[in-house]
């Protein structure tokens, strides 16, 4: 999910939900995050349609930044651009998929990004 090929495909572990933790290492300003659903028809059912994110500097307390779904991303399976209503300043950042297209398949992306400053 984060390798820069859109060739593959990451799948979580349960059925429509799971959670990716990513430690950017340091402290930076976001502006929001970018979703690359899976490129391959076979796994259009994987497709995440709902999510959530959150953002932490610690990677203990996390505050909900952004929540929302991916409106036709089954017939338009491109970058997602997810913009945060104001710049946030965090170290770690937490994607939560809570729904997919087909709600009894495991959650998947091809490519994760952060929109930075």
């Amino acid at each position: 999910m984060l390798d820069g090929d859109f060739n593959t495909a990451w799948q979580g572990p349960n059925k429509s939900t799971f959670e990716v933790v990513i430690n950017l290492n340091e402290t930076i300003d976001l502006l929001g995050f970018k979703y690359l659903p899976p490129q391959h028809w076979w796994e259009e059912g994987n497709i995440i349609t709902n999510y959530q994110i959150y953002i932490s500097n610690d990677g203990i307390n996390w505050g909900l930044t952004k929540e929302g779904e991916f409106a036709n991303i089954k017939n338009n399976p491109v970058w997602q651009n997810i913009l945060f209503d104001k710049p946030t300043v965090a170290k770690y950042l937490k994607f939560v998929s809570t729904k997919t297209v087909n709600v009894e398949s495991r959650a998947a992306c091809a490519e994760f990004d952060v929109i930075t400053k």
